[in-house]
């Protein structure tokens, strides 16, 4: 029987692109219902909705697919069909209960098939578990699947993936390990890595092979293993070969180098990082000019000096696309000796940078602006930002502590009011919640709070994203069709109704027209709680930030919606992102009024950006997740109360959304799993009534206020 149809080949696929019969995008699968999707293309408006696993034609997440356009208004009603017809059955017979809220229910504005996997995503693999049988006896919308039965003597085993989007793999025997059924107990507590090998259009599950065994069930660096491999992160050393072109450790600037470049090493240059930071990009100056306006310089690390072109070095940082900021370690793209040492840009030391460097008025307006190679050297002025004043041991550049804390003190006047005006012409600030932990010698988290954004953190972010906006202002001049820019889309429409339909129940009104009147809606609620409650909530709706190709898609569409500019690129952290590392060139290029780039090959390399930072955030993401689960449970094993404060944020028939904001978590929580003798649902009200002897007592609530915050 078949279960696909086939794929069309390349060529037809190419030619129906071209007509636009069919769009390319990346296909996003839904985490509660993995028989949904949306495919993002450029060409249209709107994502294009995939109703179920058959339109979605063998496509896994973050594949590159070729779509179809289905009538919106039939896919639309067959879904609504056949959802009514599940919740007949779940409900006895009942058609009127009320289902549980789906934030993606709105009916979407395209609806499509897939017709083709353009580009695979590389080198998959994913963690999961082997089992005998598929039956693990989850409740999820594809459980039919779920209960297959393994005939007596198999011929295949099954690999549950961790992440619910991703299909059951069937593994041939001869491909498992032989002991499979003499310890299956065993594989129920280890996780593994399978390798998915094909999918036949007659088969409902691909076939595959298993990679390896990373080790048990919930040790933290098995789990952590297993995190990146779902990520595709990669967390192999650096090849000999790519080493081979690094200098040596003792490397220092040649002097035929300095005579090149602008030399600003009698400045009086600075740069505000907390003192654990290692991948030191970025160092600023000011200075006050003779007419009364400033000269203000952001120097980057010139890591284009060391990474060539086309080189094994640049090949592999391309292909890591960024460096990965886990709980316990970075995985770096660049090697130790240029990420922390001869680029970083480490205090006390001669460094080679790329500046741009301007002529503001006191009010923070730019008259001029310059773009150049430079050398610098720097000393440190976190603790002037802090408010501790410099340290008396502490010169910078040879230049009094009173200079440096006079610099800093215009550097923060000018950015404020850069910020104030950033906001008034429309910008949007976001807020989440970035949890850091303190770790003890065995590596298990001992406290978690909230990273504490410092005034310094806000302070340098309007000289970081001017120059960001400068730099790209610059190539998209010279390099109209291969400039590497950064735009973002405007929020999800039909997620950002149900956000608005959420703060209303929260008490907020939200207009949602522009990210201007969204930033006014959030600064008119006056509790705080609430106020980072709808903050945190507000970036559901909201898309990533992508790199594109200048000259690709239609300018209208450069725009950056949350800082509400026109052009925007990434320039101050090519030590840690290879899109700066492109830019960094194409500036240079652009100043020497060159244009060696192809067009597709900037395509593919901004591609290949998005993809790898999606990847590293979410690694990032479900690691702080993972060392988060790991505290709490040492909190539990230590029988210590676990109180935090959490607000409802819906109420639905069977459970509730509650936001618990300390830890920046959102959780559902299901009737059937409290103590409760019955509850009681009308629209927008859940009543609970508690079994005698656990209903929440006022000595809870006082506990709850009389903690502390954090940890």
């Amino acid at each position: 029987k078949t279960m696909f149809n086939q794929f069309l080949n390349p060529q037809t696929v190419e030619n129906l692109l071209e007509k636009s019969q069919l769009y390319r995008g990346v296909i996003r699968i839904n985490r509660v219902n993995r028989g949904e999707a949306y495919v993002t293309s450029d060409e249209l408006d709107s994502d294009i909705f995939i109703s179920d696993t058959r339109d979605r034609n063998r496509a896994l997440e973050g594949d590159i697919v070729a779509v179809r356009l289905k009538d919106v208004d039939r896919v639309w009603q067959t879904k609504k069909d056949r959802e009514q017809a599940r919740r007949i059955l779940r409900n006895n017979g009942d058609d009127t209960a009320p289902d549980e809220v789906n934030e993606d229910s709105g009916k979407p504005k395209y609806a499509g098939e897939v017709m083709s996997i353009v580009t695979r995503v590389e080198n998959m693999v994913h963690p999961g578990k082997l089992s005998i049988n598929i039956s693990t006896g989850t409740n999820n919308k594809d459980s039919k699947e779920r209960k297959v039965s393994t005939p007596q003597d198999p011929r295949i085993v099954w690999f549950r993936p961790s992440d619910k989007r991703t299909p059951f793999i069937a593994i041939p025997i001869d491909r498992a390990p032989h002991d499979i059924f003499l310890n299956e107990e065993y594989y129920d507590k280890v996780v593994m890595l399978a390798r998915i090998t094909h999918w036949p259009i007659t088969s409902k599950h691909p076939f595959g092979v298993i990679e390896r065994e990373l080790g048990p069930v919930g040790d933290i660096k098995v789990e952590t293993d297993a995190i990146l491999a779902d990520s595709n992160v990669s967390d192999i050393p650096f090849t000999d070969v790519a080493l081979r072109g690094l200098p040596p450790p003792t490397w220092a600037i040649p002097q035929s180098e300095i005579d090149k470049r602008r030399d600003l090493r009698k400045e009086m240059i600075f740069t505000i990082d907390p003192p654990t930071a290692r991948d030191l990009d970025d160092a600023v100056h000011i200075k006050t000019l003779d007419d009364g306006n400033f000269e203000v310089g952001v120097h980057i690390a010139d890591v284009t000096y060391f990474l060539r072109p086309n080189t094994p070095l640049d090949t592999e940082a391309q292909s890591r696309g960024t460096s990965t900021y886990l709980v316990d370690r970075v995985i770096p793209m660049l090697p130790s000796l240029l990420s922390e040492k001869l680029c970083s840009l480490n205090p006390d030391s001669d460094r080679l940078a790329f500046s741009v460097i301007w002529k503001m008025d006191p009010k923070g307006n730019i008259s001029d602006t310059w773009f150049g190679r430079t050398v610098i050297r720097y000393g440190d002025a976190q603790s002037v930002i802090d408010g501790d004043g410099l340290p008396s041991d502490v010169q910078i550049t040879s230049h009094s502590p009173t200079k440096v804390q006079d610099a800093i003190f215009d550097f923060f006047r000018l950015s404020q009011k850069m910020r104030k005006r950033r906001y008034e012409n429309g910008a949007l600030s976001m807020f989440s919640v970035k949890l850091c932990f303190t770790l003890n010698k065995n590596g298990d988290p001992e406290t978690a709070e909230q990273y504490d954004i410092k005034e310094a953190n806000r302070l340098i972010e309007e000289f970081m994203l001017q120059a960001n906006i400068s730099v790209a202002e610059k190539i998209s001049e010279s390099l109209p069709d291969s400039a590497l820019l950064r735009r973002h889309d405007p929020p999800i429409p039909r997620r950002l109704d149900a956000f608005i339909q959420t703060a209303e129940e929260l008490g907020c009104e939200i207009d949602g027209s522009t990210a201007g009147s969204l930033q006014e809606s959030f600064e008119a609620i006056k509790d705080p709680l609430v106020k980072m409650v709808v903050l945190l909530l507000a970036i559901k709706p909201m898309q990533r930030a992508k790199y594109f190709c200048s000259g690709t898609i239609s300018e209208e569409k450069y725009l950056h919606y949350a800082l509400n500019v026109p052009l925007y690129s990434h320039f101050t952290s090519p030590i840690r992102r290879y899109a700066d590392v492109m830019v960094h060139r194409q500036l240079q290029n652009a100043l020497e009024g060159k244009d060696e780039m192809n067009k597709k090959d900037i395509h593919k390399i901004a591609k290949n950006c998005n993809r790898k930072k999606d990847g590293a955030k979410l690694a990032q993401d479900n690691n702080i997740q993972l060392y988060l689960a790991k505290y709490l449970h040492n909190l539990e094993a230590d029988k210590k109360d676990i109180v935090r404060l959490a607000i409802v944020v819906s109420v639905n028939k069977t459970s509730y959304n509650v936001y618990i904001p300390e830890y920046g978590l959102e959780k559902r929580v299901y009737m059937d799993s409290l103590p409760l003798t019955g509850f009681e649902y009308t629209k927008g009200s859940l009543t609970m009534f508690w079994k005698r002897g656990v209903m929440p007592s006022r000595d809870l609530e006082e506990k709850l206020y009389e903690q502390p915050r954090q940890g």
